[in-house]
């Protein structure tokens, strides 16, 4: 069966089929990584359908970047707050990274997340205020810093908030 579309990133190749999305990743250590956090915070994530040493498959959602008149804020700043009160800071909210499932708005492409407590969520006040440090693939993305309030143009707060 041949996916909708097929997206190659620099550490995995996703494959977007109907009812479901493969990430094929050319690490096992990144697979890992990111599989740990669909069954770490299944209440955050899509559902995780099936894994291997290499790759992840999770039920599709709707991203909202497709949706333009959708803007869960009330229901993502909950669910932030909810992985803030166990020290998960995902580190790469926005809205290309919420979808739309039947239980709710979710987060995905979890392999940036980390779990440190801190002062504050990174997701919601930043690597500053947290302390928590960038995610070393977001270093040498010229200002790609993401969290509520950041001031990347696909922030939440400058997509959603701003407009």
């Amino acid at each position: 069966m041949n996916s909708e579309r097929t997206i190659k990133r620099p550490r995995a190749t996703i494959h977007i089929y109907r009812d479901r999305v493969e990430k094929h990743f050319h690490n096992p250590k990144h697979a890992a990584a990111e599989h740990y956090w669909y069954t770490e915070v299944p209440w955050a994530c899509p559902k995780l359908l099936s894994h291997s040493e290499t790759h992840i498959t999770i039920e599709r959602g709707t991203p909202a970047t497709d949706i333009p008149d959708w803007h869960p804020l009330k229901e993502i700043r909950n669910l932030l707050m909810r992985l803030e009160k166990h020290n998960i800071h995902h580190r790469d909210v926005w809205p290309g990274n919420i979808i739309q499932t039947t239980d709710g708005p979710k987060l995905i492409d979890w392999e940036t997340a980390t779990q440190h407590a801190a002062p504050h969520s990174y997701d919601l006040h930043g690597p500053r205020l947290s302390g928590i440090p960038i995610p070393d693939i977001h270093q040498n993305l010229n200002g790609y810093v993401m969290w509520w309030g950041s001031e990347h143009p696909k922030s939440l707060c400058n997509n959603w908030i701003g407009e």
